[in-house]
């Protein structure tokens, strides 16, 4: 228990980091976070997105998958994670499921 606890020690400070170092557009910002009064469980509450990244590819008809939108996925992606390199933190679990989005106007 001690270990999770640490480990969720340092998930806070990480976000504080990036919140005093003034977010960025492709990282989902947290408003706030803490523990429940047991303490046995501990909450954050985050921007709410749209969809992830894996369910929005298993809508597309990925067999006419434009580079452009490649490209734009990835530039995201990849800005927000230069970003976290800026600040010295690292995401640890970049997969689909985990790229969240934020849809307009679809």
């Amino acid at each position: 228990m001690k270990e999770i606890e640490e480990n969720i020690q340092n998930e806070k400070r990480a976000l504080l980091e990036l919140y005093r170092a003034g977010g960025h557009r492709n990282i989902i910002q947290v408003f706030e976070y803490g523990a429940f009064a047991t303490g046995a469980c501990y909450y954050f509450d985050m921007e709410l997105c749209s969809i992830n990244l894996k369910e929005h590819m298993s809508q597309q008809d990925t067999s006419n998958l434009q580079l452009g939108e490649i490209y734009l996925i990835m530039k995201d992606v990849t800005e927000g994670v230069a970003h976290l390199h800026r600040a010295n933190l690292a995401h640890r679990d970049i997969k689909p499921q985990n790229g969240n989005l934020v849809l307009v106007n679809v």
